[in-house]
């Protein structure tokens, strides 16, 4: 009779459980903070724009759901729009 280890069983739970079970939770725990640091940045970017032009803001969640599809251009955006209203353009 021959014994497996429980490294050699197929895991049926997917790559993130996976991952997890297997001892990788350090990616999957790195990944999930630069998640989040990419949802709140985009939120608070999408929130800053549309506060400048527009005097408006959005709830947080509805800024990171905009911040998902706009986050790459917002984000450096707002940088841009912050540098120049401390210069006093805006």
């Amino acid at each position: 009779m021959q014994y497996r280890s429980h490294r050699s069983r197929r895991n049926i739970f997917g790559t993130l459980l996976g991952g997890i079970l297997s001892g990788q939770s350090i990616y999957c725990g790195c990944m999930a903070v630069v998640a989040l640091i990419n949802l709140s940045l985009g939120a608070i970017s999408v929130n800053y724009l549309l506060q400048t032009f527009t005097e408006k803001v959005l709830p947080f969640f509805w800024a990171m759901v905009i911040g998902l599809f706009v986050g790459e251009l917002s984000m450096p955006a707002a940088v841009i729009v912050w540098i120049l209203k401390k210069f006093g353009v805006f």
